[in-house]
Order: structure tokens, then C-alpha cells, then sequence
């Protein structure tokens, strides 16, 4: 039985697309960096995967050099951007 994180899946997905886009790259490339099918990144940026097994989760946080912890905070984008972070 595998672990899985249901904290707040579409919060995970919301910040998996915050950090991809900053890092400016594609689905595509996230999923050859982190051995994550492309579907599943897909489902997990729009909010369809209601749990997310914790072999699939770390792997991805681990290209962006963050923990799962950085997956599952509340981030106001749009103040960032005004303030020059994005």
C-alpha cells in the first residue's frame, strides 16, 4: 500500500504549476526530470487527482529543489507578480 498525501490536492497542483511555470518549463520536461508521466502532472496541476501517492509527489518537489511541505502553501500569485517576483 503506497502512501498518499490528500491534504489539498488542488493546492499541490495550483503550486506544481507556480513552480513549473517559474522554472519555465513544460509538462514535457518536467516529466523527463522527474520520471512522472505527463498525464499524471497534467491531472495533478488541474486539480483531478484527489490523492497524490507520495512516490509521485516527491520526485517532482525534488526538481524544484523543495520539500512536499513547499507544495501545500497558500501563495497570492498576483501579489508577487506586482511586487516583481514572477
Amino acid at each position: 500500500m503506497s502512501q498518499e498525501l490528500s491534504m489539498n490536492p488542488e493546492l499541490f497542483g495550483a503550486n506544481l504549476r507556480f513552480f513549473r511555470t517559474l522554472s519555465r518549463l513544460s509538462q514535457e520536461e518536467l516529466a523527463k526530470k522527474s520520471g512522472v508521466a505527463v498525464h499524471i502532472i497534467s491531472r495533478i496541476e488541474r486539480g483531478a487527482m484527489k490523492r497524490i501517492p507520495l512516490n509521485v509527489a516527491y520526485p517532482i518537489t525534488q526538481v524544484f529543489n523543495c520539500t512536499i511541505e513547499d507544495f501545500f502553501l497558500e501563495r497570492d500569485v498576483q501579489k508577487m507578480r506586482m511586487k516583481g517576483g514572477v
